[in-house]
Order: C-alpha cells, then structure tokens, then sequence
C-alpha cells in the first residue's frame, strides 16, 4: 500500500521526511503523516512524479540498494540502469490504486470464511499406458492437457506419494478458471489419496498475483497438505521453467524464452523422472517458507510459533473477536490455566509480560474487535480465540468477559500507544495478526479451522497496510471507552 511503499523506499535511499519535503517543496509534517498511513496519495501528480524522479536519483547513488528495490518493486527483474527507466518503474508501483488492493484482502478473508473443503465425486480413473520414452505437448492447451493426464494417471497409480510443482512461465495457462477448476478437483482426489503437495512460487508473482492465487486455491490449503516455498532472489525474467513431478511415477517439464510457447515432455523412464525430482529440489533448497500451514493436529508448532511471535519487538495489529489473551486480567488467566493445564496460563503470562515491555518501549498496539451479541456470552457460546484449535473448550462467562474489557479499558486510559478500534469490516470466522516487517498469522475459525503463517515480506506488508488502514477509520479513545463501558453493563 502507498505508506508501507513509500516509507519502504525513503529507508531504502536514506531519506529523511525533511530531506524529501525540502526537495518536493511539502511541508516535512505531511511526508510523515503518508509515511504512518494518517494521510493518502495526493490525487495530485505534483508529489508522484518529483518522488519517483527523486528515488531514481537516489537509487543511482546507492547501488547497494538496487538489488532491494528489483525485488520490491519488478520483482523478478534486475533494477534497469537507465534512471528515467527507473524513474517509470517507481511512478507505477507508487501510483497503483490502493483501493483495488484493499478490496483485493478483503475478498481472501471473505473467501477465507465462507471456504468449504468438498472432495470431488469422482471415480477412479483407468490408468493409461505411460508414454513410451516421452510424449511431447505443444503450446497452452498442450501443457492443460499433459498436466491434466499427469495428475489423474498418479491417482491411479499403486502407491502415489508426493506431488511437485513449479511454474515461472506466462500463467495464462493456469489462469482459465474452468480449467483452473479441474486442476484443483484433480489435485484434491490426489491428496484424498494421501499425496503430498509442494509448491515453488515465483518471485516474479506480485503480492496481489499471491494473495487471488491464495484466494482461489483455498480448497486446497484447508486439508494441511499443502507446502508453498518462494525462491527469495531476483531473477533475470527471460528463461521460464515448469517441473510437475509426480514422484516414482511420470515428470511433465517445459522450457520457454520471454513470453513464448515452449515443448512440454511428458516423461515415464525412471531415471528420467528421478533426475527432474533432483532438480526440484535442488532449486528447493535455496527457496524460504511462502505460507505455512496448520490443522489442528499441529497444534504444538503453533504454540511455538505464537510464543516466539509474541515475543519479537514490533508493533503489531490484530484483528479478531475479542481482545488478545495477553490482556487478560490475572484471576481470569488463573481461571483459564485451571481448566485448560499449566501450559496454556504460563504462555499468557508470559505475553502479558511482552505486552508491557513492548508499551513501554513506544511500541504500537491496536486491536481491532468485532465484539459478540451480549446474549451469545450470557449463553455461554463465546469462545476464548483459538482455544478449539488448541484443544480446550474456554468459554467465556459474562463476569469473566467484563473482567477482560474492564482490564482493556484500564490499558486504554494508560497507555497512550495502546489503542482499540471496534470494527464490523474484518470478515467475523477469521482472525488476522500482524507484527511490522515481520509477519503475519492469518486464521480461519470454523472447521476446519485452520492457521496459515506468513513472513513473505511482500504478503506480510499488504496484511499490514490493510490492518492499518481499517485501524485509520476507527473511533477516539474516549467514544471506545465509553462503549466498552456501555457493553459491559449489558452483560
């Protein structure tokens, strides 16, 4: 989003607020207002095209910085060398249409509520002859098909086991959505079949091409079976590669230059197969973690996760149904770790005491909640956040829940950086935590309920800036605190 680009690139070039309002002729108050998210993009081009101009300019005195700047703003690309081609390059990417970006998250979270994971009907398929040697497939619909047999001929095979897949060619192949659809309904009756599915996104895939390739292929991230991985470098953009090898069984690869067509060989020889299987994960073991997975078997890597989360020096916002278990007062905590065992009381205590540090070092909380209907808590139907996934059945009571608020509007009067927004424009049945530059957890709370971990620094950036953003629209501290207030004496 255009704050969290334009403070990305005035740290990247070194720019103070008053170095680039000097230079632009803007007063340096106002640069730091769009650098927090306080102010939007002037409509105006009288600030775009002088910043882009004046980046370039800086990008050409640091060479250091190129390299960062590629893989933030032409991800996939070497930063070009010609600074009014820069230039182009940076009044685009500051310029696009955050609205559309915003819309862009909230139609994942949506998607992300409502998903249902169905397993295809479908009967087994008769498994063909494999292709003697290699079969060959030309052009888009070439490559749909050979995919297309790959998939369905390993469902049929004695002892199918683990699925690998990468793809930095033109997607448009992909991108079809009926066809996108029989590709997911083929993978899903794999993994019914107890096969394993990895993943090597390209980095040439922008954060929105991510998070509508996320949004689409929800399905199959809900069954946990699912591994995504990213190969962090910048790349020259020009040779393309496809591998899907259906490990033990048949490998589909392809080759093209730029944006054309290449030969797709569909190959059965063992030899063959087991070398293009080496390939992959060669190029795999240079790739990081994209989105990481969890079901509720998981549950003790999530923990860990959590703890460690929690306890990393970054402002953070957080977007859920009730506040953070760290605010907690202490006789609920005690409640808690009564019913639900030592582990889950010391892990509050603990993030309460993170809590307080990270306030009082000025780092940034806010909570955005999404309170329940009164009569849901009086009925005992209100969970405390992920205490299902985590294997406990904590429900609050009324007092227990007016305790919490009662302690939240303790903070709110306290501490100046902790700050409350009650929101109804985070889809209800998710949760969505980020820490600044550092990561995301983005949660489905409905069966199956599922935890996806991010720290792609472009993914976790969007998260970020769309956390900030509906945090910029919320209400003064005195009308929360008055509300809270009010809905406490309702339960």
């Amino acid at each position: 989003m255009f704050a969290g680009k334009l403070d990305f690139i005035m740290k990247l070039t070194d720019t103070s607020n008053s170095a680039l309002g000097r230079d632009l002729g803007f007063d340096p108050s106002y640069i730091s207002r769009m650098r927090s998210g306080k102010r939007g993009l002037p409509r105006d081009r009288f600030f775009l095209e002088p910043a882009a101009a004046y980046f370039a300019r800086r990008l050409q005195e640091r060479p250091l910085g190129k390299s960062a700047a590629a893989e933030a703003v032409c991800p996939g690309r070497e930063w070009p060398e010609a600074e009014n081609e820069a230039e182009k390059l940076l009044l685009s990417w500051l310029g696009q249409d955050e609205r559309q970006d915003m819309e862009r998250v909230d139609r994942l979270l949506n998607g992300l509520a409502a998903a249902r994971l169905l397993w295809p009907e479908a009967k087994m398929p008769t498994q063909r002859e494999a292709p003697s040697g290699a079969a060959f497939y030309y052009g888009t619909e070439g490559k749909r098909e050979a995919v297309l047999r790959l998939l369905n001929d390993y469902r049929a095979a004695d002892a199918p086991t683990e699925l690998l897949v990468y793809s930095d060619e033109k997607s448009d192949w992909l991108a079809d959505e009926s066809y996108a659809r029989s590709w997911m309904e083929a993978a899903l009756r794999l993994i019914e079949r107890g096969v394993r599915i990895r993943i090597i996104h390209p980095l040439a895939w922008g954060w929105r091409e991510l998070m509508d390739g996320l949004r689409k292929w929800l399905p199959l991230y809900l069954t946990g079976e699912v591994e995504t991985w990213y190969y962090p470098k910048p790349r020259d953009g020009v040779f393309h590669r496809t591998l899907f090898v259906a490990v033990g069984h048949s490998a589909l690869a392809s080759s093209s230059v730029g944006e054309g067509d290449g030969l797709n060989l569909l190959v059965s020889d063992p030899a063959a197969v087991a070398a293009l299987a080496r390939e992959f994960q060669d190029y795999l073991s240079l790739c990081a973690p994209l989105i990481r997975v969890y079901k509720p078997e998981n549950r003790r890597d999530v923990w860990k996760m959590l703890a460690e989360f929690e306890a990393a020096p970054h402002s953070r916002i957080i977007a859920q149904r009730l506040p953070l278990g760290c605010t907690l007062p202490e006789e609920v905590t005690a409640a808690f770790g009564r019913r639900a065992g030592p582990e889950l009381a010391h892990f509050l205590r603990d993030a309460a005491g993170h809590l307080e540090a990270h306030l009082a070092s000025g780092l940034t909380v806010t909570e955005l909640l999404r309170l329940p209907p009164p009569e849901d808590v009086r009925r005992g139907l209100v969970h405390q956040p992920m205490s299902e996934y985590m294997g406990f059945d904590l429900r609050y009571s009324p007092e227990a829940l007016k305790a919490h608020l009662g302690q939240v509007t303790a903070l709110l009067r306290r501490r100046d950086n902790y700050r409350v927004v009650l929101t109804d424009r985070i889809p209800e049945g998710t949760m969505l935590y980020a820490k600044e530059d550092l990561g995301c957890f983005l949660v489905r709370i409905a069966a199956p309920t599922t935890v996806f971990y991010c720290t792609e620094k472009r993914l976790t950036a969007a998260f970020w800036s769309y956390l900030q953003h509906n945090a910029n629209l919320g209400q003064s501290r005195e009308l929360v605190i008055r509300y809270l207030e009010e809905y406490m004496e309702k339960l």
